[in-house]
């Protein structure tokens, strides 16, 4: 096994867990998310880094939005607003309604973000296992033992050529 191997190998095991987290925590719906993932290797001195990039919408489902930083402000009079878009576009894909339906649907999720935050209290109904964020600190605990597992086998076999170099 090569180091770009290994690499790729611990790479696909936290994407594949990433991608694990996000439907059991109900955050499916298109799997735009899921299929955003990539990963690059990069190299610096000695030090190999796997960076994993995915859709940036990705970072408040792991932190959650306080209602502060809900960006609605009810009555404002706005005429645009890429928020109310994306709850509207929420709301035809999860619940097939018509353009009006999904308007009053988006205000009133809107409403509920801004009193709640986001997550809200009621969405967690739609997880699996009772989180609805921190998606990656409980993915990368999750592979945390099969990261360790790859990397002693690969220092192991590492070692092993070395000391048959030697002989």
């Amino acid at each position: 096994m090569t180091k770009n191997d290994l690499l790729g190998q611990i790479a696909s095991l936290v994407i594949d867990s990433f991608k694990k987290q996000i439907q059991l925590q109900g955050h499916t719906l298109t799997g735009d998310l899921e299929a955003s993932f990539d990963a690059a290797f990069l190299q610096f001195g000695l030090t190999d880094v796997i960076a994993i990039s995915f859709n940036d919408y990705g970072i408040p489902l792991d932190s959650g939005v306080s209602p502060e930083r809900i960006p609605f402000q009810s009555g404002s009079g706005n005429k645009t607003s890429l928020y109310i878009d994306g709850l509207k576009r929420f709301a035809r894909l999860r619940f097939g309604v018509s353009d009006r339906e999904a308007q009053s649907i988006a205000f009133a999720i809107a409403n509920k973000h801004k009193r709640e935050g986001m997550p809200t209290k009621n969405s967690y109904s739609f997880s699996k296992n009772g989180e609805r964020k921190n998606w990656i600190d409980l993915a990368l605990s999750e592979t945390a033992t099969d990261i360790d597992q790859a990397l002693t086998t690969f220092t192991a076999s590492y070692i092993d050529v070395l000391f048959q170099r030697l002989s």
